[in-house]
Order: C-alpha cells, then structure tokens, then sequence
C-alpha cells in the first residue's frame, strides 16, 4: 500500500516532501517508516530519484558551502552572522555551516573560504585576553564594558584579573 501510494502521488505531481507528507498524510509517513527505514527509502524503492527529484532544500556539504560562501563575497553579501540570519538566500547555508559535523564554527566556514572572520563580521570578537590588554591600556569604550562582563562575569572583577586593584573607571556606555 505504502508503494501504490506514493506511485500514485509521483504520477499526480505530488510534492513527496518530508515536510509536505508529514503535513498532508502522517499514516503514509508512518508506514513508509516501518517499512523502509524511512519515507526516502520508500520513494527510492518505487523508483524516484529523491536527491534529484524530492529533496527541497539543497543538501549542505562542506564543499557546498564553501562555494556558496566564495559566490557571496563575489556579490558582495553581508556574511556577518547577523547579517547571514537574517537572508533568505543565505540562513540555510549558515545553519548548516555551524554544525559540528560540518564546520562547527561560522568562523571556520569563512576561513575554509578564504575570508577572513574579522572583516566579515560587523562586532569586534573579545576573549578574555584582549579584555585585559584593553583594560591594561585604559581604552574606555562600551564593548570594552560589555566583553569584561561575558568574559569576567562583572566590570569589577575584570581589572583584578589583570592585576589592576583601583583606579580603573568603567567604560561610559553607548
């Protein structure tokens, strides 16, 4: 039955999508599942390319991603992570790039693309060695503040760490 099925939804047209069976007839789903491991298996047992004829979304290899990121900076896209979340044409892309079978890192996936994260990104990046250098030096700024309450936990904590006792002023806001 689970074979006459999608036979019959293929022959119509019918999107065979996990996404679209799921929402339109979860039984078929399910015996596809029991039967063949899953609803690609049936598909690919009555016949139907699903990679080349199914599959809605592209599927995201390290070399996809490292090509569709390369063809970004080409056009000039905005690969900041805010700026990769937020369009259409790039969120899958960036969502696959972090996983940790993938690349684990935005930064990683630029770098394997020969951009560099630091130009990419719209926010300087702060770990707790720069917060200290950045208090060592006086530098008075909010995201100066701000890095040394994530990495330290509370301004004031920040500047002992580096050995810094009295008379560091926190960074004005804003």
């Amino acid at each position: 039955m689970v074979i006459a099925r999608i036979s019959e939804l293929g022959s119509a047209g019918e999107d065979l999508s996990y996404t679209c069976t799921a929402a339109r007839n979860r039984s078929l789903l399910r015996g596809a599942k029991h039967h063949y491991g899953s609803g690609k298996g049936a598909i690919e047992a009555v016949g139907i390319d699903y990679e080349r004829d199914v599959r809605r979304l592209p599927k995201w290899t390290r070399e996809r991603i490292v090509e569709a990121i390369k063809e970004a900076l080409r056009q000039g896209a905005d690969l900041s992570w805010a700026g990769v979340v937020r369009h259409p044409s790039y969120v899958a892309l960036a969502y696959a790039a972090i996983r940790r079978s993938v690349f684990g890192s935005w930064d990683a996936a630029l770098r394997t693309a020969d951009a560099a994260p630091g130009e990419v990104r719209r926010y300087e990046a702060w770990d707790n060695e720069k917060v200290l250098a950045g208090i060592r030096t006086r530098a008075h700024h909010s995201a100066l503040y701000s890095a040394a309450c994530k990495h330290f936990g509370s301004w004031t904590i920040a500047p002992s760490a580096c050995g810094i006792r009295k008379g560091v002023r926190r960074p004005k806001q804003g």
